[in-house]
């Protein structure tokens, strides 16, 4: 098992282990920055433990941050794409970030009724 952290700016949201193969699962062996095209901060971070893995790489994902609308998907998600099928390996804190950034999105689109 693969170690994974999450991070939001400089705040550790939790860790999650990710099983060894890539197979099956949407977490590859890359640690993760993510980086808001708009104002160009790293705001998030998936790192993958490199005791385990000396030689992983990182990867840069362009997405915005919480500040910064998106056309595609919430901003500030870490989990563009069909990830939200594996919220039950999540750590809470991330479960939370996740469903705030959605409902923020639900309502800057629909309003709040």
């Amino acid at each position: 098992m693969i170690q994974t952290s999450f991070f939001l700016y400089d705040q550790f949201l939790g860790s999650m282990e990710v099983p060894n193969t890539a197979a099956g699962s949407p977490w590859s062996y890359n640690s993760r920055a993510y980086f808001c095209p708009v104002c160009g901060e790293i705001w998030g971070r998936v790192a993958c433990d490199r005791k385990t893995l000396p030689l992983l790489q990182w990867t840069t994902i362009e997405h915005t941050c919480p500040q910064h609308e998106s056309h595609w998907h919430p901003a500030g998600t870490f989990l563009p794409g069909n990830d939200l099928l594996n919220l039950n390996v999540l750590p809470p804190a991330v479960i939370q970030h996740e469903f705030q950034v959605h409902l923020a999105e639900y309502e800057r689109k629909y309003g709040n009724s």
